[in-house]
């Protein structure tokens, strides 16, 4: 499947919300009801950090302004029409 630079990015950040969703709920939902399956819970960290820190490494490092080379946050993808916050660019 091919994707645009954009459209990347925008799966990458409901991949990060998902997951960070998935485990808070996972977390609440232990503490509501007293479970204290471990080994459960050991491989919901392990799934939550080996989705979560992915996505972190792509938006720390990759994801920049091909015009001002500087990173941009993913608050841009909540805009209706992208721009860049340091120079105002619409190039993507």
């Amino acid at each position: 499947m091919y994707f645009t630079r954009f459209a990347f990015a925008q799966f990458v950040l409901w991949i990060q919300r998902f997951v960070v969703d998935a485990y808070v709920a996972l977390f609440l939902f232990q503490i509501t009801f007293g479970l204290h399956n471990g080994t459960g819970c050991y491989y919901a960290k392990k799934i939550f950090w080996f989705f979560f820190l992915p996505c972190l490494i792509y938006e720390f490092f990759f994801f920049k302004c091909p015009h001002c080379k500087k990173r941009l946050p993913f608050s841009v993808f909540k805009q209706k029409d992208f721009h860049c916050p340091h120079c105002d660019c619409d190039q993507f």
